[in-house]
């Protein structure tokens, strides 16, 4: 993707419009997890942070709140054998400093 670049550890994206992190396309397995997203909004505000399965089925998504520093999709549960992402998605103008991506098992 090249709406950004690394600053060290954190990921920080320029203001462009579109999926500014999409990953890891890995293979499911059951159970129900909490995805938590550690960011922080540089500028705007128009972002969300969703889990999707098979590349197009959001099973949750939330918009992501400029006072804040993170973010988690609470209790979703997961079969075997998907495809996982987790995605942030900015609208122009917004730049965000994604700092990581905690995934936990419940």
């Amino acid at each position: 993707m090249s709406n950004g670049g690394f600053d060290g550890i954190s990921y920080v994206t320029n203001g462009s419009e579109g999926y500014v992190m999409a990953g890891p396309g890995t293979e499911t397995v059951a159970g129900t997890f909490d995805f938590e997203l550690d960011y922080e909004m540089i500028t705007g505000n128009d972002a969300t942070f969703d889990v999707t399965l098979d590349h197009n089925s959001v099973v949750a998504s939330k918009s992501i709140d400029s006072g804040s520093h993170s973010i988690i999709l609470e209790d979703i549960t997961l079969d075997d054998g998907h495809t996982l992402e987790y995605r942030v998605f900015c609208k122009e103008g917004t730049a965000i400093r994604i700092n990581k991506v905690s995934i936990v098992a419940k």
